[in-house]
Formats: structure tokens, sequence, C-alpha cells
């Protein structure tokens, strides 16, 4: 039992992030759209990725250990090939990937984008073990 709630609780937090760094739904389709649009050459621009044992920090407070990851990164905005030192440059479409978050991490990230909006009913959450303690106030929704 214990495990498949640690398991799902890396599942949201895999979510959460890609989240985070992903489109939001509007340019999501809106850049499905425009990929059927286009022709196979942008295909033939994409990069296979494998990423071992990375500490990846999306902030100061959020940092995600990619034990392992396969996947593609996709040029765009107009570049032909993806750039490292601009995020923006690509997209990275995941087709496999074991990624892990300490407590603190995945508390930030929640609080931090999750429950980071003025109509959540919850504030400064902190997570332990995977359970959810409420240690700020419970707010009208």
């Amino acid at each position: 039992m214990k495990t498949s709630v640690i398991l799902s609780c890396f599942a949201v937090a895999a979510s959460l992030l890609v989240g985070i760094h992903g489109n939001n739904p509007v340019a999501a389709s809106t850049a499905v759209q425009d990929k059927l649009a286009k022709s196979d050459s942008a295909s033939t621009n994409m990069v296979q990725a494998e990423i071992r044992n990375v500490m990846y920090h999306f902030s100061d407070k959020i940092v995600a250990h990619i034990r392992m990851l396969s996947g593609e990164l996709e040029p765009v905005g107009g570049k032909d090939i993806p750039v490292f030192d601009d995020e923006n440059s690509f997209n990275l479409r995941i087709s496999n990937a074991e990624i892990a978050m300490n407590t603190a991490s995945l508390t930030s990230a929640f609080n931090t984008y999750v429950f980071a909006s003025p109509k959540s009913p919850l504030k400064d959450v902190k997570m332990n073990d995977c359970r959810w303690e409420i240690e700020g106030q419970r707010t009208a929704a």
C-alpha cells in the first residue's frame, strides 16, 4: 500500500512538473494544429535524448532527480535545432522516464504552482512522506 501511495505521489509530481514548464492547454492545442499543418521536415529536426542521473533545478527550491529519461527534443520558435542554452527553443517529448523528488521540493512545487491562486482553499501545505499536513490557514472556497 505504501509503495503505491509513493508512486502516486511521484506521478502527481511528474505531471505537475510537466505542467510547470509545459505549454498551457490552449497553446498546446494550437501547437498540435500547427504541427499537423507543417510538413514532415520538422520531424527530421528532432534530436533523440537519453538522460541519466541528472539533478534538474526547476527553481532554487524545486529540484527533481532524473534517474532515467528517454525522449526527443523538438525544435520550436523557428529554430532548426534545439539550443541547450535557450530553454524556449525546444520541447521535450518524454517517452519513458523515472523521476524522483524529495518532499521539500514537492511541497514547494505544490505551494508555488498548485495552491498559489488567491482562490485556492489551501495555503502553506506541507508534504511529509506523501501525506499532506495543513500548517497554514484553510481559506473559504
